[in-house]
């Protein structure tokens, strides 16, 4: 699923009728630290900046708040289109797994 946010450190998200919702008023999980298992081994990974670690409860909260989802990323750029100019990033909620964590630190 993915969704429109403001490019700030801590994002606030556009609803359908173009309006901000502000970071505070959507109450995802934010974490800087995963847990996983991995061949009977507990594996923690942690980041400086916060990420999305459950995405449901991301993408519920999201809903909650008021905040539309796209199916994909050509329907939230054909939503963009109709904000005022200004800068935007598309945020995508997937569910992270040990295996795309270890492919974001090794890069």
């Amino acid at each position: 699923m993915w969704f429109i946010s403001t490019v700030h450190q801590k994002p606030n998200f556009y609803a359908s009728d173009g309006s901000i919702i502000g970071h505070d008023d959507v109450k995802i999980n934010w974490v800087t630290e995963g847990i996983w298992e991995e061949g009977g081994r507990i594996i923690k990974v942690g980041k400086t900046s916060p990420f999305i670690n459950d995405a449901q409860q991301a993408i519920s909260a999201l809903s909650a708040a008021g905040v539309k989802g796209y199916p994909n990323k050509v329907a939230a750029k054909k939503f963009t289109k109709s904000l005022p100019h200004g800068s935007f990033k598309y945020l995508r909620v997937v569910q992270i797994t040990l295996a795309s964590m270890k492919r974001e630190i090794t890069k």
